[in-house]
């Protein structure tokens, strides 16, 4: 099994359901912009801690501070990003015009203390289309919480993460 941070783009895109990116790409629709910048807050946010399955496996990624750790499964050692976020920014910019025909569904339920609003979206990407993928993103912070498409399932805590090596 490959290490995920030694994965190619296209899994490290994967693992990160919101990466459309607008360098070169069409002006973005309303609900659209909200669910870029979701994606974008997620990786500024100073710490996160998001567990997805992915195809049947659950792959961990933890963001503390300027430390990036990852991981495929609780038995599995977390192993260090060198690079820290940048391969996941430099992933967001080849990325561009993934993210099409957007709509707010309505308010969903509170994730993590946080009242969220659903977005349906369409990621067009090399590999295929994939039409029904959703985010419950924070109503007042704009942070996505919840993600599904596809095979994905994932969830990102901002305030509890998991004691590192």
């Amino acid at each position: 099994m490959t290490p995920p941070l030694l994965r190619p783009p296209r899994a490290l895109a994967a693992q990160f359901l919101l990466l459309p990116a607008i360098v070169g790409a069409a002006p973005l629709s309303a609900a659209c912009e909200r669910v870029w910048q979701a994606s974008l807050k997620r990786l500024e946010a100073p710490q996160f801690h998001l567990v997805q399955t992915l195809e049947g496996d659950t792959v961990e990624t933890v963001k503390a501070g300027s430390r990036l750790l990852m991981r495929e499964s609780a038995q599995q050692p977390w192993r260090s990003a060198p690079a820290g976020i940048a391969p996941l920014r430099q992933a967001v910019k080849q990325t561009a015009g993934w993210l099409q025909r957007c709509e707010k569904l309505g308010a969903g339920e509170t994730v993590e203390g946080a009242a969220t609003d659903i977005y349906r979206f369409t990621l067009q990407t090399p590999m295929g289309t994939d039409p029904d993928n959703r985010v419950w993103i924070g109503r007042d912070n704009g942070l996505p919480y919840r993600e599904e498409g596809g095979a994905a399932r994932g969830t990102t805590r901002y305030t509890v993460i998991p004691r590192l090596p």
